[in-house]
């Protein structure tokens, strides 16, 4: 099974997805490409593959995280 940790990594990935109208692996592929401030950005911390925003007529509802898989 997944570590306990994913858990706490899903909730944060939903949530980046969900602050930034995006999917998290958006922000994973800014850092690897060099843009490292990123990784001090407030409120996004699960800037990683695998939330994914929930959008209907251009308005974010909300998002999916998942982790550990």
């Amino acid at each position: 099974g997944a570590a306990p940790i994913s858990a706490h990594i899903a909730p944060s990935k939903a949530n980046t997805a969900a602050m930034g109208r995006r999917e998290s692996k958006v922000y994973e592929d800014v850092i690897n490409g060099g843009r490292t401030s990123f990784l001090s950005a407030p409120y996004i911390d699960g800037m990683l593959e695998g939330g994914v925003p929930i959008v209907k007529d251009g308005q974010c509802l909300g998002a999916v995280g998942v982790s550990g898989v």
